[in-house]
């Protein structure tokens, strides 16, 4: 791409080509583009460059990333697959990026940005994670409230930056605007509907069950999904709560309603999420087939979960679904490579499926594992003296114990602020089968 375009293109462009092939993007990233979003500013794609490279906050970058990944497929979905090796022969002839962008679209770069920006507030709008407020901004945005507490836009901001805390503020703050929407219904507006209350009820509701004030939770978070129908969280929690009484069917419904109104929901919050809670109501419900289609659904967002991967690869096999089982091995194995008992699951698998060679080498590879429960001889693997050094689990290139049933890794959280040799790249994702036209192109490049 780069030498086609005679190292012209833009690093968005190039950035943002590579996540669209990879077809993948990391839910780590979430949390940094919903912040971009909400906050601003948003990419101007004549000057985006300086996100991956200069940006004023070290969050910028894995959102930039996201972002740019993003722009790359909704060009494709509106133009066609032949938009991409238009774009880079064309900075290829020296153009400049508004005669680029003007010549392959037909669009001035301003109308491209205007576009980009309602596609991206429209994608955001379903990412339903807290927002980051730097400190000065926090400081703005509480004076505001407090000198207009109608600003119900304000209010949000305020709870989605004190949410990933829970502390006096968001205590207070929910529960001021939980007894405001109660006091409204009762004087009969039936139409109460903002996201602040919605959130509101949920941190209020949250606290609660911390206090083991279960129903008065449970009444919170019904009230959080009438205010705020559009929110994933509530739904999740009165799953968790049905479930823990027993009621599987309205549990199940709870859970993939979570699912369905935001799909990237897979980190752990303080019940979990709702992937996990479904798949235990259907293990209860002895649905072995809707247990598989769920943690395919869970593991194809987030691939840094071995739990899931190895569950999923022992279900298929129980089930005899080879295809799926050899799958669900492989992502297995680029998470969590020193099981020696996975590698010789997997070998019998590729033997069966007539690759021997395949199935020979994961034998080998399975001699050089260390026996099971001796996770130290892990770092010792075929790895040059001092290559093993620092590597940890979740990075593909694991130097600790395997992790097992009952056990998880703590959540990463958004990406850390990376200097420009440290920007950040999803984690082994599998590639997309790109268009044979555009893949013809690349390879010639």
């Amino acid at each position: 791409t780069l030498m086609g375009s005679d190292y012209r293109i833009p690093r968005w462009l190039t950035e943002g080509m590579s996540v669209y092939a990879e077809g993948w993007i990391t839910h780590e990233w979430d949390m940094p583009f919903k912040t971009m979003v909400v906050n601003g500013p948003l990419p101007d794609i004549r000057r985006w460059n300086r996100e991956f490279h200069r940006p004023k906050f070290g969050w910028r970058v894995p959102a930039a990333y996201h972002a740019a990944g993003k722009c790359v497929e909704w060009l494709v979905e509106e133009h066609g697959e032949d938009i991409l090796p238009k774009l880079v022969n064309a900075y290829g002839k020296g153009m400049t990026t508004d005669e680029v962008v003007e010549s392959v679209t037909g669009q001035t770069a301003a109308q491209v940005n205007a576009w980009l920006a309602q596609r991206l507030k429209a994608y955001a709008a379903q990412v339903q994670t807290p927002v980051m407020e730097n400190p000065g901004n926090l400081k703005a945005l509480e004076k505001t409230y407090v000198d207009q507490p109608e600003d119900l836009d304000t209010a949000e901001r305020l709870l989605r930056s004190y949410r990933g805390r829970m502390d006096q503020k968001a205590s207070a703050l929910s529960r001021s605007l939980v007894e405001q929407a109660l006091k409204m219904a009762a004087e009969g507006e039936t139409e109460v509907y903002h996201p602040a209350y919605g959130l509101a009820a949920t941190i209020n509701g949250e606290l609660l069950y911390q206090k083991k004030e279960v129903e008065t939770a449970r009444m919170r978070f019904n009230l959080a999904t009438r205010v705020a129908p559009e929110m994933a969280v509530p739904r999740h929690y009165l799953g968790t709560l049905d479930f823990r009484e027993g009621h599987l069917e309205t549990a199940e419904k709870h859970f993939r309603k979570a699912i369905q109104l935001y799909p990237r929901y897979v980190n752990d919050g303080p019940l979990g999420n709702p992937y996990k809670g479904l798949v235990k109501v259907l293990e209860a419900k002895e649905a072995p087939q809707g247990v598989i289609e769920v943690l395919r659904a869970y593991c194809h967002i987030r691939r840094d979960d071995p739990v899931a991967a190895r569950k999923l690869a022992t279900l298929c096999l129980q089930q005899k679904a080879p295809d799926k089982a050899m799958a669900a091995f492989e992502l297995l194995l680029s998470i969590d490579p020193f099981v020696k008992s996975d590698h010789l699951k997997f070998a019998e698998l590729l033997e069966e499926a007539g690759r021997k060679e395949e199935a020979e080498r994961e034998r080998s590879v399975a001699e050089a594992c260390p026996e099971e429960g001796s996770p130290a001889a892990a770092t010792e693997l075929a790895l040059p003296a001092g290559q093993g050094e620092g590597r940890s689990p979740g990075s593909g290139q694991r130097g600790g114990a395997p992790v097992t049933e009952g056990e998880s890794e703590p959540d990463q959280g958004p990406a850390p602020v990376r200097n420009e040799e440290q920007r950040p790249a999803p984690k082994q994702p599998e590639q997309r089968k790109l268009p044979p036209r555009l893949k013809q192109f690349l390879e010639g490049l």
